[in-house]
């Protein structure tokens, strides 16, 4: 059990959540293979979840638990496709809030106030401002009841000690109505050395030859100039060897995967819908 209060601050200085905010969507898919399709397989996932189970609240309200929220990449497409939907977004960093806010207003012009639909917490997702008493109580009103049909969290986890991650899936638990649903994008390794070796070495190679030999569209950003993309290339390669904590999601004699660990949880359905070297979706129903 997760007792000691963790140390927050090696993740607060994560360089591309507070100065480069606002180049973090400019440049995502030089660093994370498939960025956009592991984004829309997720929203498929939770789309035809409800669609299918309509677990929606009283009111007609579904509300969303956003951890590591970002700038919005996860939660906008359920916002714009299921109008009475709401977020709780939960991000360290207030300049990825802002972010979040421009996406949102890019999306929906002023059709929509920010405010009505989404609540943002800055705070560590393991903090007490993060507890899932904090956040259960910025339900909207009709939910106050209930609890959250979905949690959803993608990249955010793996900067986590394994028991700061064992913590974490405990609170998305808690925080989840029974039949909800948990959508984990993120990065993961093997219970293969050999195999968590090949994947890793992919992604550095493949950050290596996105940031040196961008495609048009990356190259003519009037943002990124070729000596910015140079140091960005040298920071996320340098976050990749010595921040990323990742763990095997199957399980192996020696080692308790983290689908196992879900089950152990109190999780009823666990599993793996996309894979791609260290980039996965770890799905689990409560």
């Amino acid at each position: 059990m997760f007792n000691e209060p963790p140390s927050f601050e090696y993740r607060r200085k994560l360089f591309y959540a507070e100065a480069l905010a606002g180049l973090y969507d400019h440049t995502i898919d030089l660093v994370v293979p498939n960025y956009k399709l592991l984004h829309k397989t997720m929203f498929q996932l939770i789309r035809d979840y409800f669609e299918h189970h309509r677990l929606f609240t009283t009111g007609g309200t579904m509300a969303i638990l956003d951890l590591g929220s970002g700038t919005g990449a996860e939660a906008l497409p359920i916002l714009a496709e299921f109008p009475g939907s709401y977020v709780v977004a939960v991000d360290l960093c207030r300049p990825m809030h802002l972010e979040f806010r421009r996406n949102f207003s890019l999306l929906f012009g002023g059709e929509k106030d920010f405010d009505s639909f989404c609540t943002t917490i800055t705070a560590d997702i393991l903090s007490p401002e993060a507890s899932p008493e904090s956040v259960l109580s910025f339900l909207p009103k009709p939910n106050r009841v209930g609890r959250f049909q979905s949690v959803i969290t993608a990249f955010a986890m793996h900067h986590l000690a394994p028991d700061e991650k064992e913590e974490a899936y405990r609170r998305a638990f808690t925080c989840l109505d029974p039949g909800g649903l948990l959508v984990n994008g993120d990065l993961f390794s093997y219970t293969s050395q050999d195999l968590s070796r090949q994947a890793h070495e992919f992604d550095i190679q493949w950050i290596e030859n996105s940031f040196s030999c961008p495609p048009p569209e990356f190259q003519e950003t009037p943002s990124l100039s070729k000596e910015r993309r140079e140091d960005l290339r040298r920071r996320w390669v340098e976050h990749y060897h010595t921040h990323n904590i990742l763990e095997p999601l199957e399980s192996s004699e020696s080692i308790k995967g983290r689908m196992e660990s879900l089950r152990s949880l109190g999780f009823s359905e666990v599993g793996c819908p996309y894979r791609f070297w260290q980039t996965a979706i770890l799905w689990a129903r409560k």
